[in-house]
């Protein structure tokens, strides 16, 4: 520009120097200049203007920036909040682990037990065979010794209560052990579907944040509008991963919560069932300690009944051969009596020993009694969870029992799996509520809870006999609770709707031959 403008004034001097026809030709020729200059200094201005648009652009473009960082350094803190969830998923996964190694450790005590009870029977036939071997020397000298048989024939009832009471226990212990593998069966297949879910979840999330990150190195090539729309899909794709994350959270929280809470209630009974059966082991001890001192004090009673037999055949062989020893008779005799006396004394110390088996029987028949409660138990915890037929309907479950019966016992029935009692009489439920088999029979309304307090209608309550109430009621129409059903009687009218008042009805508490419905 300093260039040019020199240049003009030295073609300015230059003109007052020279002649006419030089100086028109030089007249056109600084009007030519200073129409450049004027064109020049608007273009210069144009560009001015450019310029300062250029800059709100660059502002703008600032603002972007700004913004994008902070979307970057929420992405940021928000994958720290997945890092933290996988953590805990880990934690609530190793849990479960634990759990389901303790199972498999129970499972174990249980087989233990089962080799056990098995060293027992082996025990009974040992003392079963010592019993034979009584019995035949008995019938081999022709003779029942009054004090012998009441105490073979005791041992042998014990025997065979112990062996019954064995063969429940066994029966019981496979039960229980089907009822344990199945649940294991159930828990680890629980377990690999909320894995897979989990898994699932985590994979979405990896997947949807590569993605974004992968979007957000892009972000130099876009122009100012994808820019925009850009951020509101980042936004959206944040909020679609909260969501994800809150339910993955409650997958993660029910399956923990629900798996814990039923291994930690089969566990508590089985650990007592383990802690019963390690004290029937040393019982089992006793007894084979016992029955060893009879064993031997049985086999000497028998050698000496049996030398006396070979004394009296020796007699007989003597007299029949030797006629001058009858004068020895008397000896004889004495040694005869002296033999019973310590057959007698023999009998006398292996009646203490018996009474003793017996005592340690009896103790060994109530913990197999126990146990067997304790197996019971444990088998109703199970039970409502691995063999009935459930129908889940919303937040409630419910399961039928194909069979009828008195109200009292229909009760009892659902209170041993620690359920509550619906009974079918007069009520028709909707059929949107209970669907399948379900739909077309009539239950009563039961109480929820700890089997005594009434949620559904109770005595004096007031229901709408309107089409469309969840309870279609009718004049005369039965509801139940677990204490006692209830019917509809005077019709009254309440906020200008008719409708039926309930009233205690007693003898239906006597009604018999309803389905049982349990929930």
């Amino acid at each position: 520009m300093w260039h040019l403008l020199c240049y003009v004034l030295w073609i300015t001097v230059s003109a007052n120097n020279v002649g006419g026809t030089e100086v028109e030709d030089l007249g056109r020729f600084k009007y030519d200049v200073l129409a450049a200059i004027s064109s020049l200094s608007n273009n210069l201005n144009s560009v001015s203007i450019k310029v300062d648009r250029l800059d709100e652009k660059l502002n703008n473009v600032g603002k972007k920036v700004i913004q994008l960082d902070e979307k970057i350094e929420n992405l940021s803190s928000f994958s720290k909040k997945i890092e933290s969830s996988n953590t805990e998923v880990n934690m609530k996964m190793n849990k479960l682990d634990e759990k389901l190694e303790a199972t498999s450790s129970l499972s174990n005590n249980l087989n233990s037990a089962t080799m056990k009870m098995n060293n027992l029977d082996e025990k009974i036939e040992i003392m079963s065979g010592m019993l034979v071997s009584i019995e035949m020397a008995a019938d081999a000298s022709n003779e029942k010794d009054s004090i012998i048989l009441p105490k073979v024939n005791t041992i042998a009832n014990g025997i065979d209560a112990i062996t019954g009471s064995i063969d429940s226990f066994g029966n019981e212990l496979e039960e229980l052990k089907i009822s344990i593998s199945l649940f294991e069966k159930e828990m680890e297949n629980r377990t690999i579907n909320d894995s897979e879910i989990i898994n699932d979840n985590i994979n979405s999330l990896h997947t949807e944040f590569k993605e974004s990150f992968e979007n957000l190195s892009q972000i130099e090539n876009y122009q100012e509008e994808n820019i925009i729309n850009y951020f509101s899909n980042v936004s959206a794709d944040i909020l679609s991963i909260s969501n994800k994350m809150d339910k993955l959270g409650i997958v993660i929280n029910e399956t923990a919560n629900q798996h814990e809470s039923r291994i930690i209630n089969i566990e508590f009974n089985i650990s007592s069932l383990g802690d019963t059966i390690n004290n029937i082991i040393p019982s089992i001890g006793s007894v084979d300690q016992h029955v060893s001192a009879v064993n031997t004090k049985l086999n000497n009673m028998i050698s000496a009944f049996l030398n006396i037999i070979n004394i009296i055949k020796s007699i007989k062989s003597d007299m029949a051969s030797n006629s001058d020893k009858f004068q020895s008779l008397e000896q004889i005799s004495k040694v005869i009596a002296d033999g019973f006396t310590e057959m007698r004394y023999n009998l006398s110390s292996v009646d203490g020993n018996i009474t003793k088996v017996l005592d340690i029987t009896g103790n060994l028949s109530n913990n197999l009694a126990n146990t067997s409660a304790m197996i019971e138990e444990v088998l109703q915890q199970t039970a409502p969870y691995l063999s009935l037929k459930w129908l889940t309907v919303g937040h409630d479950m419910f399961v039928m029992f194909n069979q009828t019966m008195h109200w009292p016992d229909a009760r009892a029935l659902c209170k041993r799996y620690k359920l509550d009692l619906y009974q079918p009489i007069g009520i028709l439920m909707v059929a949107n509520y209970l669907d399948d088999n379900f739909s077309s029979i009539r239950y009563w309304a039961g109480s929820r809870g700890n089997g005594t307090h009434q949620v559904y209608p109770g005595s004096g309550d007031v229901l709408p006999t309107r089409f469309g109430s969840p309870w279609q009621g009718t004049a005369h129409t039965e509801v139940g609770t677990n204490d006692c059903p209830y019917l509809f009687l005077d019709s009254d009218w309440h906020n200008s709707k008719k409708t039926k008042v309930l009233n205690t009805y007693t003898d239906s508490c006597n009604r018999d031959g309803v389905y049982v419905l349990c929930g």
